[in-house]
Formats: structure tokens, sequence, C-alpha cells
């Protein structure tokens, strides 16, 4: 298949890694921790995490000693870097190496997903094979279908280097793209409202002219903050609901902060210590509550005219449309979502749309987001 050709071979990759001596990963947070730990499964054991906080030198994470750089270059004269954090910070660890003279081997190699820790394999790159391919001829132009191999690789390496020389937008985010056309009369479902950051930006975007908004949240202080930028705005004909979407009605545990200062990552998954990128888990006060979700097809009756619906519910987005294949069909909403959170659900995403409406159109654009460079996935 011509997709799969032009996929790197991630065997390969982690081949050639594995066979440095002394490998040591840079950055000792949680996507350091949640990195090591793939790396084992994958015979791949690092002598040492270095780090740029000296007050951590000579202590230990995830059972490996914490270092300078100094230290680094004092102990071994041939050693391996794995820069394993967030693509803006270890941009900085590279340019700093750079700047220092390093000459031994650097690679980027971080855990490329919130929800799970892993790597995407060649197994699966095969064993879905045929949708992946669906997915790469579905995309409109030539610039989504670079923009997924570049994703692919990224999953498949944990670096990201070549899919974020993609990142464009402004601060309209989501809204940031000439892909999306400009009505004023649009329903705009909102599922992950978070902040009501996305409210705002989407009401820049239509020019402060929309027939309805309705918003989900489940996190409450992210619902409460939301809450009081919609009283701040004084925004009519706008529903706010505290409800977890999800593909089914059911009972399941919510992680999230819970202490209004970290509001970043809620989810149906896991502890949002495993799902932060930084190193902040103690100020994150975590909890965990059951809560009960439900489908969007049950919560919207009924959806008419135009519409955009917006899914940014941390590797959930996929079960939520799912849920949501009545009003999708009823309605053809254009649809904004981050692509490929969750491994399981990665390929199927656009055959599933495509039977839901053969006339969609498919593009993927890689957006600056949340701080933060997001493959998103525009159907309209």
């Amino acid at each position: 298949m011509e997709m799969i050709k032009r996929v790197t071979d991630f065997n390969q990759y982690f081949d050639t890694i594995r066979q440095h001596e002394n490998i040591v990963c840079y950055g000792a947070g949680s996507k350091g921790r949640q990195t090591v730990e793939i790396l084992r499964e994958r015979n791949i054991f690092p002598a040492a995490f270095v780090d740029g906080n000296e007050k951590r030198w000579g202590g230990d994470y995830a059972g490996l000693p914490v270092i300078g750089y100094e230290e680094l270059t004092e102990k071994y004269e041939k050693y391996c870097i794995l820069i394993t954090c967030v693509y803006d910070n270890a941009k900085e660890i590279h340019d700093l190496l750079k700047k220092r003279g390093e000459n031994n081997p650097v690679y980027y190699v971080c855990n490329p997903y919130k929800a799970e820790n892993k790597f995407l394999s060649m197994e699966e790159i095969e064993r879905y094979g045929e949708e992946l391919q669906i997915t790469y001829d579905a995309m409109e132009d030539d610039k989504s279908r670079e923009i997924l191999i570049h994703f692919l690789n990224w999953k498949g390496t944990g670096d990201m280097s070549g899919l974020v020389n993609y990142t464009e937008g402004n601060w309209l985010e989501f809204f940031g793209t000439e892909l999306l056309p400009k009505f004023d009369d649009y329903v705009f479902v909102d599922v992950g409202a978070y902040t009501g950051d996305t409210i705002i930006r989407f009401l820049s975007f239509c020019g402060g002219k929309y027939k309805k908004i309705v918003a989900f949240e489940p996190d409450e202080a992210n619902c409460l903050e939301a809450k009081r930028v919609i009283r701040a705005g004084r925004l009519e004909n706008v529903e706010l609901l505290p409800t977890g979407l999800w593909m089914c009605k059911e009972e399941k545990q919510f992680f999230a902060a819970g202490n209004g200062k970290v509001y970043e990552s809620s989810n149906l998954y896991r502890d949002v210590a495993n799902t932060i990128s930084v190193r902040n888990e103690v100020a994150a006060n975590v909890t965990a509550r059951s809560i009960v979700v439900d489908t969007l097809d049950s919560q919207i009756k009924s959806l008419t005219g135009r519409a955009i619906l917006k899914v940014d519910a941390l590797a959930s987005e996929v079960p939520i449309l799912y849920g949501a294949e009545r009003l999708i069909k009823e309605c053809r909403p254009i649809i904004i979502m981050e692509y490929g959170t969750y491994s399981k659900y990665m390929a199927e995403t656009i055959p599933y749309l495509r039977r839901l409406h053969s006339d969609y159109k498919f593009y993927l654009r890689q957006m600056w987001t949340f701080h933060n460079s997001r493959t998103i996935l525009y159907v309209v």
C-alpha cells in the first residue's frame, strides 16, 4: 500500500537507538517517566536521567539516577541522549546541546499519547493498513496527506520534529483556518468546553452572531470557570451542561485535578498525574469520582440548520462521535477534533464518518492550540 511504504520503519528506528552505549534520557518529568517505561518494554534500558534542575541532581526518578549535563560529559566519553519531554521543551534542550557543541547522537523520543504509555507499532500499521489507506486517500489535499504520514511517524517513534514544521494558526486556535465557512446562524456544540475559552474564540470567528451554543464540561472546576465566562460576556442562548459524554450511557471513573489551579487533562482513562505533560503532579491534587456518562444523541434530541461540532475530550473523541451517530446523520455538522488521540480508534475515525456522509471532506492541519502543536481533523 502506498501509505504504508511512506511510513518510517519504527523497528529499525529503535534498533538504531539500541545499538548505542550509555543511553540517557534528558528531561525527568512525567513524559520522561512514561517514556522510560515504554523503552524498557522494548529492551532499551537508559542508564540515567539528565535534568536541568540542579535541585534534583543526586536523586532518583523512575528507578534511575538524576544527574546534570556536566556530570554526564565527565562520566562518559560516548553516550546517546534521548530527549524525553514535550516538543517545545525538547527543542530548547536540543538547541542548548548544539550550543554546547554536543557531538554524541541525540534523538527526540517522547511518549506521544496522553491517555496511553506506548509507541505505535509496525504490527498496528499493518493490521490497520486498509483503514489507514482509506484515511490517506480520503484527504482532500497534499498537505493533509503529508501531515498524516508525519503524524504516524511521531506516534511510532516519539519524534515530533517533522510534524511540528506544519504548525499554523493564530489566537483563534481551532477556528484559525480558512477551511471553515463563515455564517451568522451556526449552532455551536462544544464538547469539552474547558473553561469557556473555545466559546470565546468561536464568538470571534463568527463575529458574535450565532443561533445557539450548547457546551458540555464534566470537570467541576472547569465548568465553574466556563460559567463565569458566559456570565461576564452576557451571552444569550448558551446552554452549559456538566455532563460527560461517551458512546453509551454508563457509569465511569472520571479523573480530574480538582483544585481550581490545574485545569488540564481531565479524562475518563487514567490518573491526571499520568496525563499532565509536565512535572506538576503534586500541585494537581488529583481526584477521581464516578460519573454517569451519556451520549450526544440522548442529550440533544434535534439539531437543525448549520452546526459546528467541536470535540476535544482527551482521547474520548471517537467514542463520543459513536454516541452522536443519529445527530451526525440528521444534521451533517462540521466536525472539529484532535485526530488519533487514542490508538485503538485512530484508524476507525474517517471510515466511520464516511459511512455517515459520503460527501464529507477531510482535512488535517497542525494547529497551535492550548500552547501546543496538535493534529486537528476538520470534517466539512
